[in-house]
């Protein structure tokens, strides 16, 4: 479960699950689309590989400074609804989420996350 959390937090990952909803693509292809050096793309996919999850992303948008997403996870032991608003910056960003698990554990919860872009990115 912790997984599948970890997977999902991260708006890389989430971004890639979302260029993977419009179509396949090899690895090399997802990483042409960030400024970012292909370990860390590679780490990425494997956290969304070890999340074990078939997510569906209803709808997201990026745009203006706000961040607006809406997605279903289908897993082993159930599935899993999130929708997620916030806001982002060149060099910040600060996201409210609320998540849903039905299946063999239940539970909702409600996450906030802040994070502060520290040194150049590479």
């Amino acid at each position: 479960m912790n997984n599948v959390f970890k997977a999902l937090n991260d708006p890389t990952r989430r971004e890639i699950l979302e260029l993977l909803k419009e179509k396949e693509l090899t690895a090399g292809e997802i990483a042409e689309q960030f400024n970012m050096s292909w370990p860390s793309i590679s780490h990425h996919l494997d956290l969304l590989k070890q999340a074990n999850t078939d997510c569906t992303i209803n709808s997201s948008t990026y745009a203006g400074g706000k961040i607006a997403m809406d997605m279903n996870c289908k897993m082993p032991t159930g599935t899993m609804a999130m929708k997620t608003t916030g806001t982002y910056t060149a060099t910040s960003m600060a996201t409210d989420a609320e998540v849903s698990m039905t299946g063999k554990t239940s539970m909702t919860q409600k996450v906030h996350t802040e994070a502060h872009r520290v040194g150049e990115c590479s």
